[in-house]
């Protein structure tokens, strides 16, 4: 059951009915402030503890076994009461959980509670960082009735059947199943399992596990799948995915079955030439994409995903970094089908509570370490049968204070990430030369010239240094610079990052030289604009509008596509692209100014009024094909178009002259 409706939200004493996922700050949640202070709105958004509560209606049918309320999320850490007992706790804001609540429940109507509470908590990851901490119940709410004879949830999971893809070659593909029959008949039984690889209908692999299930007990059943010769999931190109099935039978009968889709596929990091995948080069150009909108908060639904997915896809990303802690798993599952890379993260960001050593901790910072190593297992375990994700993230931009805590800590990270799954490569982002040196297999780099400190043009030239200093392959984890679709210049200068002076053509000017500097280096395994959507971050005061980090290359309300998106779009996508830019820059002087085209076809008619001129991309030039005329307008309407020779694509804007 999908238990979304018919819950009632409570606050200041205050009660109304409202459908999850939802938050209660979805309006709040981007506006400039403070820090935020729990109970206040004066400029900060809300954090505190309120309740959300349903009545729930249980058959006599459905007490026989366990019943197993599923939450995908709740920030930042949850009660959960069923007719005023205590059923449980989860501590994380962005992993699924879930509580067996049939001890606590009655034939008829029941009473569920669930208290949310986006306080800042001391041993709760992350304690701070550049984007807003969202509470409520933002994600679906699932309950599932099971029979007494079962394959119970799996500990940390969100299912009855977890998957991992193993070994994978040509020749033959590992799938690793684990599952957890359970036993609550009251006699000893003898079972099967039936686990199947199924291609559509057709099983391309078949194995039966005999069991004997004691009374009152669980039996872990951990097995290998292997299929010949199999069809691989190689990306966009080809993101095909087999479907995985386990059916629990009992004297003939088969009592509850579970299915998973993964795809099986292989992939190295070379450290000079990047990320190849099934033995072929396959750069991972992409985005960062945060999970909130304005006037939702993080609180989206399937329409909003697809949207933030197509807008995604259409740019041409091979690859997508979801920042900075795992998203819905809708959207893995939109990655999964379409053959887009991604890199999965948890939300260890900025700053470790309490204080001490790792090896001598007080009480808040012990708590801490084993709030992020559960959250990393449960990431995993929840999200390791997606063939999209190809990384493992876990850690985000710790401070220099922390390097001695930090080195113990990765190690033990990186050891536990190898213990869940030891094929996918662990990496992590970095803004500081201490981080470097962290344990992982993969590494890369926060890094913003051009607005943070030095030029535009030194993307490349830090890069580089930092390769030759490290024997780790390097990747790109962040980039960009600030841009206002209301605020518009010609002007080359690069305005300041905290100011109030945003305009779009810098950030479009930054983005033009950021992907020639990347296209020459194809030693960097993966390259993640930050960020794909403008997003929500209370505490900020820059831009034409506070509240948001503006770096987004659309909106956050997806209403527009900056000139910014077009750049990479004309990089990436194989469609033909023509983009005038500087379009929202509609009123300008008469007489001489510039107009400038992004397009991945190298010859193009610009045409304004009855000039018309010829574009064509120099020999050997790599795309984005970046055309820049000096046009003369007239007072009033000037009608500007430009369109490739064999008409595949065109564009057209109106320009004022005033």
């Amino acid at each position: 059951m999908l238990l979304n409706d018919n819950w009632f939200f409570e606050m200041d004493a205050q009660r109304v009915p409202v459908t999850l996922g939802h938050t209660w700050n979805a309006t709040d949640g981007q506006t400039a402030g403070k820090d935020p202070v729990p109970g206040r709105t004066d400029g900060a958004y809300r954090r505190g503890r309120f309740c959300y509560t349903r009545t729930l209606t249980v058959r006599p049918a459905d007490t026989a076994g366990p019943a197993y309320l599923l939450f995908e999320g709740v920030n930042a850490v949850a009660e959960v009461f069923v007719n005023g007992h205590l059923a449980g706790q989860h501590r994380g804001g962005y992993t699924a959980f879930w509580l067996d609540i049939a001890p606590f429940l009655h034939e008829g109507d029941n009473a569920l509670a669930v208290y949310a509470d986006n306080s800042p908590f001391a041993d709760v990851a992350p304690l701070d960082a550049d984007f807003t901490f969202y509470g409520g119940i933002y994600r679906d709410v699932h309950l599932y009735f099971k029979p007494p004879v079962h394959l119970a949830f799996l500990p940390l999971g969100r299912r009855a059947l977890q998957v991992l893809p193993g070994a994978v070659s040509r020749q033959s593909g590992e799938v690793q199943l684990s599952l957890l029959p359970h036993n609550a008949s009251g006699a000893d039984l003898d079972a099967r399992l039936i686990l199947q690889v199924l291609d559509g209908e057709t099983a391309v692999c078949t194995k039966t596990v005999p069991l004997h299930l004691p009374s009152g007990q669980s039996v872990p059943v951990r097995e290998t799948l292997m299929v010949a010769q199999p069809h691989l999931w190689h990306g966009r190109k080809d993101p095909f995915l087999y479907t995985v099935h386990a059916a629990l039978y009992v004297g003939g009968q088969c009592v509850d079955s579970a299915c998973v889709k993964t795809g099986l596929r292989f992939y190295t990091v070379d450290r000079k030439k990047g990320f190849f995948l099934n033995g072929e080069a396959y750069p991972l150009r992409g985005v960062s994409r945060h999970q909130d909108r304005d006037g939702l908060g993080n609180a989206l639904t399937r329409r909003e995903h697809d949207e933030d997915f197509q807008i995604l896809y259409d740019i041409g990303a091979t690859a997508v970094r979801l920042a900075h802690y795992p998203q819905a798993e809708y959207f893995y599952d939109l990655c999964d089908a379409a053959g887009l890379v991604v890199w999965a993260e948890i939300p260890f960001v900025n700053s470790i509570g309490g204080s001490g050593s790792f090896e001598k901790p007080d009480a808040t910072r012990r708590a801490f370490f084993e709030n992020v190593h559960t959250q990393l297992r449960e990431m995993i375990r929840q999200n390791g049968h997606h063939a999209a994700i190809c990384f493992w993230g876990v850690e985000n931009e710790v401070h220099r204070e922390y390097d001695a805590v930090m080195r113990p800590l990765m190690r033990s990270l990186y050891a536990c990430a190898k213990g869940e799954d030891a094929l996918r490569p662990v990496t992590h982002a970095v803004n500081i030369v201490e981080g470097c040196a962290w344990q992982s297999d993969l590494y890369a780099w926060n890094y913003y010239p051009g607005w943070y400190g030095s030029s535009r043009r030194l993307l490349g030239s830090f890069m580089d240094s930092q390769r030759r200093s490290r024997k780790k392959p390097l990747a790109i984890s962040e980039y960009g610079a600030g841009g206002c679709t209301g605020q518009h210049t010609l002007s080359k200068k690069r305005p300041r990052h905290a100011g109030a002076w945003h305009p779009e053509e810098y950030q479009a000017l930054c983005h033009e030289s950021f992907v020639r500097q990347i296209t020459r280096r194809p030693y960097l395994w993966a390259t993640f604009v930050w960020n794909l959507f403008d997003f929500g971050c209370a505490a900020r005061r820059e831009g034409e509008r506070f509240g948001i980090n503006d770096k987004g290359l659309v909106t956050f309300d997806r209403k527009v596509k900056k000139d910014a998106y077009y750049v990479y779009k004309a990089a990436w996508s194989t469609e033909p692209v023509v983009h005038i830019a500087s379009r929202r820059f509609c009123e300008r002087p008469a007489g001489k100014t510039r107009v400038k085209v992004y397009s991945n076809v190298p010859s193009l008619t610009l045409q304004c009024g009855a000039q018309s001129f010829a574009l064509r991309a120099k020999r050997g030039a790599a795309r984005p094909y970046v055309f820049e005329k000096t046009v003369r307008l007239a007072r009033g309407e000037n009608v500007v178009t430009c369109a490739s020779s064999d008409g595949s694509a065109h564009d057209r804007v109106v320009l004022q002259g005033v």
